[in-house]
């Protein structure tokens, strides 16, 4: 399951370099101006990138508001945010059944423990 996680995050951080390279230069750039990502939101987007990276979630999550607070983006680019604000509340958010999971774990191993 880890290595899922770990695929899916290098995935997501190369995809986001390749859209912000692309938003800098969109003059060569064959790709369609629905799915280049704009030059005042390209600085957002490369920070939260870093961010992710550093696995600071609360910087990721600030700059992320940032971005999504600037007026008149494409659809592409508010897909983006809406993608890394997913990523980023799976990653800080622990889901119930894990929790519940882990607690039954923690009483098996104290009844083992228990003569």
């Amino acid at each position: 399951m880890r290595r899922l996680i770990v695929h899916v995050t290098v995935a997501l951080t190369i995809a986001m370099s390749l859209q912000v390279a692309a938003a800098e230069d969109t003059t060569s750039s064959n790709k369609p101006p629905s799915q280049v990502v704009g030059r005042d939101i390209a600085p957002f987007l490369k920070s939260v990138n870093d961010a992710l990276r550093k696995k600071d979630w609360d910087l990721a999550a600030e700059q992320l508001a940032k971005a999504d607070a600037l007026p008149n983006k494409s659809e592409y680019e508010q897909g983006l945010i809406d993608s890394m604000r997913k990523f980023i509340l799976a990653k800080t958010v622990t889901p119930a059944f894990h929790v519940k999971d882990r607690a039954e774990l923690l009483l098996e191993k104290k009844r083992e423990s228990v003569p």
